[in-house]
């Protein structure tokens, strides 16, 4: 088709087209040998296209309704031929511009796949049909509701865009050449372009209406992407899209954070966002920790609306009705990840760096812990110290964690920490008796006649103060109880060399003991009696206390000093005729390597269950 002439005819002959076509007059004389330069441009032409199409259909109704519309002046014999000769020769007018048009828009299409063709890569919207499996009338009306939100010419914006939503989505129709029945196909709840919130169909008077998440328009057209829009598009096609680019959604936020971050150390000299942890602060790890389960929280009261919206069980007339909630939980899991990464992060440097890893860490290191028994743990600490998260645990709306007591259940943690039914189901295991959290006594079940998931979780203090750092604070908070450290030598203590020897060799055998139950299987076998319990035995003032206080010196450990009868609110009368060391392999590991003695006047007030 001969371009030059077709426009040189547009101008000499059809001059007022070639004014409403002045503002994309630069873009009709551009070669189909030249490839797309940008979305943008390609959005320009685009725009051009459909109002060459408009402009067309127009030309047609207007040649219809001159057709079938009876002439409604006074006919006259004298004058009839003459007007005869005149309404011919108008309607010969319209048709030469009927088929004008129609050559015009077969150009602009050629050129459009001409250029198309030596393009590369192709425009982001060309590979976003790809990815959502769009057929090509689906994509013109893709391409149409991206011009509708993110026009860029004043002719179309005042000739194409519609406020009544009735005479919009007929402009859809009419433009795209698309039926209603596939109209409704498009708009299928299974397309993958709707369940991401991409395309956004809300019900009004009896139509529905079609518009495209403010987003999917700015990738479209190629605009400057903020953290904030870069959160939005996390696990969607448009991630997708954004990756094959080379532009790594993590890495772009990381850097939002890092500029974010450079200002404020600007003004206040503060960029600890990004330096190891504090070995003296074991709260700055566990807040960082805080953020990623709340973003969990959160997510999952949002999968909660989305679930009750697709149940039918959401109003219609709701605020929220018509917006995609999928699209806000896709976001609040985008930043989970990120503060996950960032805590990460500081975990390495604080690697690299050779500094004492937040006590956490070293719980997960020495039981073994994966992230979702580490999260089970933060969770449970956060409840208890975290006014953030206990407010979310508890006043989330429609939230699966939201209760009337102060307790957690399973299925509140596997609520949160899972996003689908199957998930839920393959990490029950973790609360089974055999599970580690509760072999090792890191939380506890309290078991009733129902089932698993409704049994409540409870933290162990001790793990709680010894994660938190206040492991010191056992003496406020057990009456009769003292945690201290040791000062008596070993040669201070009058008792036979032999006895010492064969304390001494017991208790520092006791990790050889713990190496050959591991190689040996018996872990596995005997799941229980794994700690180590002496008992010292005498009269009062023969040197139990001082014993167990020497011992405890020479292994460099802490004494948990516990008198039974003041936490059974009896009187104290020491008779001073049992103490007992316990080297428990949990109790040493969570609270700090403690040698435990206890007070106590008879021996079978203690022992008389254990014969």
């Amino acid at each position: 088709m001969d371009g030059p002439k077709l426009l040189a005819e547009l101008d000499e002959k059809y001059t007022f087209l070639a004014s409403l076509l002045k503002e994309f007059r630069d873009e009709l004389n551009v070669s189909s040998t030249t490839p797309i330069s940008s979305d943008q441009g390609w959005f320009w032409f685009m725009e051009m296209k459909f109002l060459i199409t408009f402009l067309q259909q127009m030309s047609y109704m207007e040649l219809a309704l001159s057709s079938t519309k009876p002439d409604s002046l006074t006919h006259f014999a004298a004058n009839q031929a003459q007007k005869n000769r005149v309404h011919q020769c108008d309607r010969d007018e319209m048709i030469a511009r009927l088929n004008f048009m129609e050559r015009l828009h077969a150009y602009v299409s050629c050129v459009g796949v001409a250029r198309l063709a030596i393009t590369s890569p192709l425009p982001r919207v060309h590979r976003l049909a790809t990815q959502y499996d769009l057929t090509a009338k689906e994509l013109d009306l893709f391409q149409l509701m991206v011009i509708f939100q993110g026009c860029q010419s004043t002719t179309v914006r005042s000739q194409l865009i519609e406020e009544d939503v009735n005479r919009k989505m007929m402009m859809f129709q009419r433009l795209a050449c698309i039926s209603e029945i596939d109209l409704e196909e498009f708009v299928d709840d299974t397309r993958v372009h709707v369940k991401e919130g991409t395309v956004i169909a809300e019900p009004d008077n009896y139509t529905t209406v079609l518009s495209l998440s403010s987003i999917c328009v700015r990738v479209c057209l190629g605009r400057t992407l903020t953290p904030n829009h870069m959160l939005k598009v996390s696990q969607t096609a448009l991630e997708d899209l954004l990756r094959a680019e080379g532009c790594v959604v993590e890495q772009a936020l990381e850097l939002g954070d890092d500029r974010r971050l450079d200002k404020a150390a600007d003004l206040t000299g503060d960029a600890s966002s990004f330096e190891p942890y504090n070995p003296d602060n074991q709260l700055e790890y566990l807040e960082d920790r805080f953020q990623v389960v709340a973003f969990a929280i959160r997510a999952s009261g949002a999968r909660v609306k989305d679930q009750m919206k697709e149940a039918g069980t959401k109003q219609p007339w709701g605020e929220s009705y018509g917006n995609p909630m999928t699209a806000g939980r896709r976001e609040l899991k985008a930043k989970q990840r990120v503060q996950d990464r960032k805590v990460m992060n500081r975990l390495t440097l604080t690697r690299a760096g050779e500094i004492p890893l937040p006590r956490l860490e070293e719980m997960a290191t020495k039981f073994k812990l994966n992230t979702f028994e580490q999260n089970v743990i933060v969770m449970l600490i956060g409840k208890t110290i975290s006014p953030v998260l206990k407010n979310l645990l508890e006043g989330v709306d429609t939230s699966a964690v939201q209760r009337m007591d102060e307790s957690i259940t399973v299925n509140q943690i596997l609520s949160v920490f899972c996003d689908t039914f199957q998930e839920q189901v393959a990490h029950r295991v973790f609360f089974y008796k055999s599970a580690r959290l509760l072999q090792r006594g890191l939380v506890k079940l309290n078991r009733g006649g129902g089932d698993l998931v409704d049994q409540r979780v409870e933290l162990d203090r001790r793990v709680l103060d010894w994660v938190v750092g206040l492991d010191t604070e056992i003496n406020e908070l057990v009456e009769g109880s003292d945690l201290y450290n040791p000062k008596v030598q070993l040669s201070q203590v009058v008792l036979p060399d032999e006895y010492k020897q064969t304390i001494l060799s017991t208790v520092t055998a006791y990790e050889h003991f713990r190496t050959y139950r591991k190689t040996s299987g018996l872990d596995q076998t005997l799941t229980y009696g794994t700690g180590l319990v002496l008992l010292l035995c005498g009269a009062s003032g023969t040197g139990k206390t001082m014993t167990v206080n020497a011992v405890a010196h020479h292994l460099k450990k802490r004494v948990l000093l516990v008198d039974f009868p003041s936490l059974q609110g009896k009187a104290s009368q020491d008779r001073g005729y049992v103490r007992f060391m316990s080297v428990d392999e949990g109790y040493l590991t969570l609270s700090g390597s403690c040698v435990a003695a206890s007070a106590t006047p008879t021996c079978a007030g203690c022992f008389g269950k254990r014969t």
